[in-house]
């Protein structure tokens, strides 16, 4: 019987998606299959299934169905045909695993039982294995992976009784080809059927099973909830107690309120006062530029008045003007009318010489006739030649005088107009900066209203609690008095609830005595401090040996230790729901762009790069222990420039090479613009349908540029756009991370007239146009884990600077081309302060320069290490050009300075993710210059020198860039704020910097860079991202501690995927710090605090109990470093700078930590 005669209905029909993967290619493809007339064919996707397909497996042909190893991907199958090859699925869930095999167990049964027992399978060797012949024995256990015996007389049902240990379950089940058909092959049909029912039916079986232990499991959930419930309904008298506990420690809070509340009322009234003169001060400056307003206006009359009056003289001239040109036209008439006299008087002359002839036949002429004749004619002519001279003459002065005049009149009205813009210009500004300082003014009244009123709403609160306070003791001392057994002590000897009341009321009295006592010793502990330099320790704290000896340790004040309650520290408690939480889990939103926008980036240029080069490129950077984040393909890697076609030349298989670099967690983008070359195979298409930009006689743009001849896109053209966005499509499929936007757009201005469809086309709507759309399309396709990068601020030929990208689009940018000297780098440097100003978030710099040099290397080595210093603390980190960029081609101490920076860009890239998103949140730049801001517009960058270079890294890094060897650098420290005033060298935190100290620093080694850390200020480094990784920990929450101020600060470090961290820390008092890390799941952090103020004492780690205002604190003894079982703290007093790091226990990192640490100062 054919294939066209086979009863196809008793075929199982499935269809769905799977991913799949080949023998040679290891990558996971999603496709969709379909499962009918026994065989299982697939598709690139469900809308193609109409098509021929993609591939086809012949079922009948099949030897196995087996779970896949634990190795391969989870949820997957293997199939096993004649030919040996093995065909690898993986489902989405295990219940579609079982479906799927359970369905291609029957259509094979159901072939086999039609067509026979397959054909034999062929091994890697080229032997032959077992096809289901009979008494054949197969290894590989059938169809499910186990061993079988199949005979030509055994029957289906033979085989399931007599084979007891063979598994019936549908992942289990064997199939046992046969090798002569049976007496009817519509029996075995049937029966096969029979078998697929009874399969399912069991597989219903185990799911009800299932379905009842998940029942049970609920039925004892809600068990142990009713006993949690139980044993929550605790006694009365008991809660009564709780309740007055609560109460004294309420009257605590409340007397702790009132003190806060005084100074909130004092400084209140201060900034009441401040605000009150501020308020003066800001009329007065309102005041004063409306007088500055009302002398602009009046200045400007003034100046429209003169161009009028200029106006009116210029009509005059043009009056005069006419009427010398009436002139000469008049000297012209005059001229022709003696022309036509003297053509006149030679016509006489000749006529009288006719006359003469005629009579000097009769008689000769008289000489005094013939002298008369010539005085005659040469009068005229001397008439005529002084006419025309005398006009010619006229004329010209007239032109000169009235050329002369209208160039003087052209100068002073061009002079007036730009003097009348220029006051329009700074009028206008002048009344933006007064509606801004009026909307300022209004702010702040209604900040003050806005004090006052939360003022009295405080007074109030604290007016209800007190009188609620009085109003539940009242209450409660009514309810013990009703009591009359209460009044007694038991027989038994219990107290009674007055007892018990007299009690708590005793405890509270001495608590509050006990806070007095405390209070009383820190004023003392203050005057003290005012009249010595340093603390001696009290005799009654005896210094005591650390328990790995290291160094001495004092005990912290008794109020501190676990014996004693937090007395004095308020806390804030936290909900039922929060009751485990140390501190409250942080709630942040998650950064706006992905965290290997600030990794290391590497690339080639376009002359050497391809498929095996980069990833050679890559891999040497790894084997040298340098970490690489992203690289980037140069243009050339397409057949033609922006057809977006890889050229099967250099990169033979982009799809392999780009999960070759994702494998290594490197992120790959593309070089492209929107400048479609004339020799791409996509130009002719874009011609065809007017997808080019137009100049002004309405012919296509065709532009000269760095790659050939080309035409713009026009972005004002949808069906341009939507075009453009299918040719997007050829790369995207093979999961690019982004693209590397070159600067094409300034071409418009080559363009006289540029328009498109939608209209006129300037130079700024196009270049945001076509940023905007590379990165909104593809974040769109492709998520929000892919940017572009594109130039924020660059300069025309260095002289025109221009804005080229919107500012939102700039998340990992970079400033142009430069050469590779330290001109080149200054002119890097001049690029950051115009970005930063510009607002763009977050750029770089081509670590080098771009361009190439003389030499082998195009760079001296001196150049590359310290522009490598500048990129490991720039928000990119980015190296690549024309020549030799490798650092371990310069030398070996090029090698290890290059790592050992970029290892120190990785430390700072929690930091820097979330200087970014904050950034990107108020559209400021993560650098700020300390350089005034000044406008390089039509200006050579020769004639620009700015005051300084250096720059803020956020809030808490101060970089101050070398430009030259040997290398001098300038510093005037500024203020870091948050009250602090202290700078500590990033390289030795020993020497310290006051802010206002102006430096000048000339021995800064190769290996080192002049950066200072703002003391007081928290900062998250990451710790895995360096070679020396501390095993277990993801970062590190670093503080320099200063004793010049005592603010406290927080940082909010911020995560591309997750909730981010909130570290904080605040003074308790003189001698004691808390520091708060917020809960969190995915990230594990420890603390490291130095100082050369202060050396540590103890570490104590908050402890808490099921019930609010159970916490307590426990004393972490010192140790050598962390451990892995129980929270650990290391000291180390020893040099100038002391340090103190503290390691939470792993399994409740979590639950956020607090922590006390207990210092003392040594130096003032």
């Amino acid at each position: 019987m054919t294939d066209r005669q086979q009863p196809q209905a008793y075929f199982s029909t499935k269809e769905g998606w799977l991913s799949k993967t080949g023998p040679n290619n290891k990558g996971w493809r999603d496709r969709y299959f379909v499962l009918s007339n026994g065989k299982l064919v697939y598709f690139k996707s469900e809308k193609d299934k109409d098509d021929a397909p993609q591939g086809s497996i012949d079922l009948k042909e099949v030897h196995q169905i087996a779970i896949a190893g634990a190795a391969k991907k989870g949820f997957g199958f293997d199939l096993t045909v004649s030919s040996g090859r093995v065909y690898n699925f993986a489902a989405k869930s295990e219940i579609e695993r079982v479906d799927w095999m359970s369905a291609l167990q029957s259509t094979v049964k159901t072939a086999h039982s039609i067509h026979g027992p397959p054909s034999p399978m062929i091994s890697s060797s080229g032997s032959v294995s077992g096809g289901g012949r009979k008494g054949s024995v197969t290894s590989g256990g059938g169809l499910f992976g186990r061993k079988r015996v199949s005979t030509a007389t055994s029957t289906t049902s033979n085989r399931r009784g007599s084979d007891s240990s063979v598994d019936d379950s549908p992942l289990q089940s064997s199939i046992s080809p046969v090798s002569q058909p049976s007496a009817g092959k519509k029996t075995d049909v049937v029966s096969s059927l029979l078998e697929a029912e009874v399969d399912a039916l069991r597989g219903k079986v185990t799911q009800l099973e299932d379905e009842l232990e998940t029942a049970a499991g609920q039925r004892k959930l809600l068990q142990y909830k009713l006993e949690e419930t139980k044993e929550e309904n605790e006694d009365i008298l008991q809660q009564l107690n709780d309740e007055i506990l609560m109460l004294k420690e309420k009257i605590l809070a409340l007397d702790d309120s009132k003190v806060k509340l005084e100074q909130v009322n004092d400084s209140l009234s201060t900034q009441v006062q401040y605000k009150e003169d501020l308020n003066t001060s800001l009329q007065e400056s309102v005041a004063e530029l409306e007088e500055d307003l009302k002398h602009w206006q009046e200045e400007g009359t003034a100046a429209k008045k003169e161009l009028e009056e200029i106006e009116e003289e210029q009509v005059k001239i043009m009056e005069r003007l006419t009427e010398e040109r009436q002139l000469r036209i008049n000297n012209e008439t005059q001229v022709k009318e003696l022309t036509v006299k003297l053509e006149e008087t030679e016509k006489e002359r000749d006529r009288l010489k006719a006359v003469i002839n005629l009579t000097s036949q009769k008689k000769e002429r008289s000489p005094v006739d013939e002298l008369e004749l010539k005085e005659e004619k040469l009068q005229l002519q001397v008439q005529i030649e002084n006419l025309k001279l005398s006009n010619s003459k006229e004329v010209k002065e007239l032109e000169e005088k009235f050329s002369l005049e209208r160039s003087d009149l052209i100068g002073r009205l061009e002079e007036t107009k730009k003097e009348l813009e220029q006051q329009t210009s700074d009028s206008k500004l002048l009344r933006k900066e007064l509606e801004e300082t009026r909307s300022k003014l209004q702010e702040l009244s209604d900040n003050l209203k806005t004090t006052d009123e939360r003022r009295k709403q405080l007074q109030a609160e604290k007016e209800k609690a007190v009188s609620d306070m009085i109003a539940m003791r009242k209450s409660m001392k009514e309810k013990l008095s009703t009591n009359s057994e209460d009044t007694k002590q038991k027989d038994d000897g219990s107290p009674t609830m007055s007892a018990k009341l007299a009690d708590a009321e005793g405890r509270a009295e001495m608590a509050t005595r006990l806070l007095q006592e405390i209070q009383t010793e820190r004023d003392s502990l203050k005057v003290q401090l005012n009249h010595r330099r340093s603390l001696s320790p009290s005799p009654s704290r005896r210094p005591i040996e650390s328990p790995d000896g290291a160094n001495t340790l004092t005990p912290p004040p008794p109020f501190l230790l676990k014996s004693q309650p937090s007395i004095g520290i308020s806390r804030p408690v936290y909900s039922q729901e929060l009751k485990d939480f140390i501190v409250a889990p942080a709630s942040l939103a998650e950064a706006p762009y992905p965290e290997w926008a600030h990794h290391h980036w590497v690339w080639l240029s376009n002359d050497r790069a391809n498929q095996s080069s980069m990833i050679e490129y890559a891999m040497e950077y790894l084997k040298h222990d340098i970490k690489v984040g992203a690289v980037d393909l140069d243009s050339g890697w397409s057949t033609g420039y922006n057809n977006f076609i890889f050229d099967p030349n250099k990169y033979p298989d982009p799809d392999d090479m780009i999960q070759t670099f994702h494998s290594l967690n490197i992120s790959v983008i593309l070089w492209a613009t929107s400048m479609i070359d004339t020799d791409s195979s996509n130009y002719q298409d874009a011609h065809d349908n007017g997808y080019l930009l137009r100049n002004g006689v309405d012919e296509e743009a065709i532009l000269s540029w760095w790659h050939g001849k080309g035409g713009l896109l026009d972005y004002t053209n949808p069906k341009a756009v939507e075009w453009w966005h299918d040719q997007l499509q050829n790369v995207f499929v093979y999961g690019i991370d982004g693209w590397k936007c070159d600067g094409t757009d300034p071409y418009v201005l080559e363009i006289i007239g540029s328009h498109g469809k939608g209209g006129y086309v300037s130079r700024k709507d196009y270049s945001n146009a076509y940023y905007s759309d590379f990165f909104d399309y593809t974040r769109k396709v492709l998520g929000k884990d892919t940017l572009i990068m594109s130039r924020p601020v660059d300069a025309l030929g260095n002289v025109l600077y221009l804005d080229y990208s919107p500012q939102r689009v700039v998340l990992s940018g970079w400033v142009g081309d430069q050469d590779p000297t330290f001109k080149g780098l200054e002119n890097a440097l001049k690029r950051y302060l115009q970005s930063a100003w510009a607002g763009y978030p977050n750029f770089g710099s081509d670590i080098g320069g771009y361009r190439s040099g003389d030499g082998t290397l195009g760079r001296t080595k001196e150049l590359f290490i310290r522009w490598a210093q500048l990129g490991s603390f720039s928000p990119l980190m980015e190296n690549g050009g024309n020549k030799e960029h490798r650092p371990w081609t310069f030398d070996n101490e090029t090698l290890n300075i290059y790592r050992k920076f970029v290892d120190i860009h990785y430390q700072l890239v929690p930091y820097l993710l979330s200087v970014g998103t904050k950034a990107i949140e108020t559209n400021v730049s993560s650098i700020t210059p300390l350089a005034p801001h000044q406008n390089f517009i039509n200006k050579a960058e020769d004639e620009f020198f700015p005051s300084t270079y250096n720059y803020m890294l956020g809030g808490v890094i101060l970089v101050c860039p070398i430009i030259s060897q040997p290398p001098k650098v300038t510093v005037h420290f500024p203020k870091p704020g948050n009250g602090s005033s202290e700078w500590a060298y990033w390289f030795d935190e020993s020497k310290l910097y006051s802010a206002g100290d102006k430096v000048t620093i000339t021995d800064t080694s190769l290996d080192e860079y002049t950066v200072f850390v703002a003391a007081n200020k928290v900062l998250p480094l990451g710790v895995n991202g360096g070679r020396k990784r501390k095993k277990g920990w993801d970062l590190k929450w670093y503080l320099f501690l200063s004793g010049d101020r005592r603010m406290g600060d927080s940082f909010q470090m911020r995560q591309s995927h997750g909730s981010g961290m909130i570290a904080s820390y605040r003074w308790i008092n003189s001698s004691c710090i808390e520091f708060n890390i917020t809960a969190h799941k995915s990230f594990r952090s420890y603390v490291q605090i130095k100082s050369r103020d202060f050396k540590f004492l103890n570490v104590l780690e908050l402890q808490i109990g099921t019930r609010a205002g159970g916490q307590s604190y426990n004393f972490i003894p010192n140790t050598t470093g962390p451990k892995t079982s129980a929270s650990a703290a290391a000291i180390q007093n020893k040099g100038e700078v002391s340090t103190v790091s503290f390691f939470p226990e792993k399994n409740k990192q979590k639950l956020g930590h607090s922590i006390l640490v207990v210092l003392q100062k040594v130096r003032e």
